[in-house]
C-alpha cells in the first residue's frame, strides 16, 4: 500500500514536473516568437530608413545635377556670343573646369546610390557618361578656341545632365 501510495506521488509529481516543463517550453515559444516579430520590424524599419536615405540621396543628386545643368546653359549662351580669341574664354574654361568637378561630385553619389539600388545601374551611367564626355569635349574645344563647338558639347552636357535629373525623378 504505501509502494502504491509512494508510485502514485511520484506519477503526480513526474504529472506536475512535465506540466511545468510544457508550460516553460510554450513560454519559451511565446517568447521566441515576440523576438521574431521584433526582429522583423526592425529590419522593416531599418529597409524604411535605407529607402529614406535613398530618397534624400536623390533629392541632392538632382539639386546637384540642376546646378550643373544651369551652369552649362549658362556657359553655351555666353560662348555663343563669344569669337575665336575672345579673352574671356580662359575664364570660361575655368568655369567649365569647375563644373567638371561638381559632375565628379554627382558621379560619386550615383555610384554610391547604385551599390544599394542596382536596378539604376546601366541606364543611369550611360546617361551620366554622356554628360560627362560631353562637358570635357566643351573644355577642349574651349581650349582649342573653337566656341561654337564649345558651345554645342555644353549644349549636350546640359541636355544629358536634364535627361538624367528626370530618370532619377521617375525613380523616386
Amino acid at each position: 500500500e504505501k509502494e502504491i501510495e509512494e508510485a502514485e506521488a511520484k506519477s503526480e509529481q513526474e504529472e506536475s514536473s512535465s506540466e511545468d516543463l510544457m508550460k516553460e517550453q510554450k513560454e519559451s515559444a511565446e517568447q521566441l516568437q515576440e523576438l521574431l516579430r521584433s526582429m522583423q520590424s526592425m529590419s522593416s524599419g531599418m529597409q524604411q530608413e535605407q529607402h529614406l536615405e535613398n530618397m534624400e540621396t536623390l533629392r541632392q543628386i538632382q539639386d546637384n545635377l540642376l546646378v550643373f545643368s544651369r551652369g552649362e546653359e549658362q556657359l553655351a549662351e555666353e560662348l555663343q556670343l563669344m569669337r575665336t580669341g575672345d579673352p574671356s574664354l580662359g575664364r570660361m574654361q575655368s568655369d567649365q573646369q569647375k563644373m567638371r568637378s561638381g559632375a565628379a561630385v554627382i558621379q560619386d553619389s550615383l555610384r554610391a546610390l547604385a551599390e544599394r539600388v542596382p536596378q539604376l545601374r546601366e541606364s543611369v551611367f550611360d546617361k551620366l557618361g554622356r554628360m560627362i564626355d560631353a562637358s570635357e569635349a566643351a573644355m577642349r574645344e574651349m581650349g582649342e578656341q573653337q566656341v561654337g563647338k564649345a558651345s554645342s558639347e555644353s549644349q549636350y552636357a546640359m541636355t544629358a545632365a536634364n535627361e538624367l535629373a528626370l530618370m532619377l525623378d521617375e525613380t523616386m
